[in-house]
């Protein structure tokens, strides 16, 4: 008589876990959709989805506390320690209400993502990639329709389709409202794909219109950083490649590359007018706004002599840079508001993720290879950017390390949760 009600209880906890992953992979496919909000506050389509997830995980009792294992809690110290910082300078010197919102933000992205994203499966961390390589090309598939067949000023693409979806100086910031962040995804996503095909879980002709999108919006996006990115990104995973077929693409598509600047192709216009003339010349002052940016690092370095121990406070570089405008690097960014308390909160993150990337390169070469590119994009991109608790960022990584974290469980002593298996579905 209570078969059948365990059935179907076991069969609705089923299916609530099978809502869970469509949510998460909805969210993860929006995740660079940064416009996509209906405040002016960062909170998203994305994010609302993972809210989504996270009850749905409550519910069924899925949510891990220590994704990371015993590396779990060094994690979770890192932030705090990253958020004391910040709030011992906004005690002192600056706006504590203003620490709160931004404590907020880092919470939900390095705390709470953790616990949805660093799945217990491989294969469906693999599909989630998949929903990050595609939500990110789908958006430059659109973005490139958008540049090339919209005829009006880029005021009026701004009225419809968002603040700087096309620039003034036409480069495309597509759904993130910033060419050098889109750009930069592109080069997040680009190493997914190469990896996925390798792994077969997309066909060669699906790998290619993925690539082909995806380096379409590189260079619509004309940022240098993004497209240095891309470049070192698909170099590290190709070399973890070794002669599969991701190699033989990535070489084929550079060599096609190559083919076509020496044949004098046509470029995108911010792409030869920012990135173009850099590359040519060996000359990074030449690369878009690397001279204003590097005047806002030589101001924060000397700023720093005054904030070793106590910050100015979240947000409060701005008020009392000469420029007008945070830093955008975010090492000196915590080091001015912070001081090295949340300095050193930011590189243990780092670190931890170099540990895990590290213990995976003994397992699987190819799942190391796209966990340090992912790595490496987001490392250069931490040198061009301040504060990074916009998801867009930490979603990509924690699917990357979560992959690599998985991979390494089990064959090494780095940690073994009970009831958690490593499964490949």
């Amino acid at each position: 008589m209570n078969a059948l009600p365990a059935r179907l209880d076991a069969s609705a906890g089923a299916g609530r876990r099978d809502a869970r992953f469509w949510v998460l992979f909805a969210a993860v496919f929006t995740a660079a959709y940064i416009s996509w909000r209906p405040f002016e506050i960062l909170f998203t389509l994305s994010d609302a989805l993972f809210c989504v997830a996270l009850v749905l995980a409550v519910q069924t009792g899925r949510l891990p506390l220590a994704p990371f294992g015993p590396l779990s809690g060094p994690w979770y110290l890192c932030v705090l320690v990253l958020l004391a910082g910040l709030f011992l300078g906004s005690m002192v010197n600056g706006d504590p209400e203003r620490w709160l919102v931004v404590a907020l933000q880092y919470s939900f992205a390095y705390l709470l993502l953790p616990m949805l994203l660093v799945m217990p499966s491989i294969g469906q961390t693999r599909q989630l990639l998949l929903a990050f390589a595609m939500g990110v090309a789908a958006m430059q598939l659109f973005g490139a329709a958008v540049y090339f067949g919209y005829d009006g000023d880029y005021m009026e693409l701004e009225a419809t389709f968002g603040h700087a979806f096309v620039s003034g100086s036409r480069r495309l910031g597509a759904f993130l409202a910033d060419a050098n962040w889109n750009s930069a995804m592109c080069a997040m996503a680009l190493p997914c794909v190469i990896y996925l095909l390798n792994r077969r879980v997309i066909a060669g002709w699906q790998a290619l219109i993925l690539l082909l999108s995806l380096g379409l919006g590189v260079l619509l996006a004309g940022s240098f950083s993004g497209f240095m990115s891309a470049v070192l990104a698909l170099l590290v995973v190709g070399a973890a490649s070794g002669m599969r077929r991701g190699l033989r693409l990535t070489m084929a598509g550079a060599a096609a590359a190559g083919l076509y600047l020496l044949a004098g192709g046509p470029l995108p216009q911010a792409f030869a007018k920012r990135v173009a003339p850099a590359l040519e010349r060996g000359n990074i002052s030449e690369a878009g706004t690397f001279e204003g940016r590097w005047d806002l690092i030589l101001e924060a370095w000397n700023m720093t002599d005054h904030t070793m121990l106590i910050g100015l406070g979240v947000d409060q570089y701005r008020v009392v840079s000469a420029h007008g405008a945070p830093v955008h690097n975010i090492y000196l960014l915590l080091w001015t508001e912070g001081g090295l308390l949340a300095l050193l909160g930011w590189i243990g993150l780092l670190v931890l993720m170099g540990v895990i990337t590290a213990v995976c390169a003994r397992i699987d070469r190819l799942t190391a290879g796209l966990a340090a590119a992912g790595f490496l994009v987001f490392l250069i991109q931490t040198t061009a950017n301040p504060h990074m608790y916009a998801r867009m960022w930490i979603v990509p990584v924690l699917l990357m390390m979560g992959l690599a974290y998985r991979t390494g469980r089990g064959r090494t002593r780095l940690h073994q949760i009970p009831g958690q298996e490593l499964t490949t579905p």
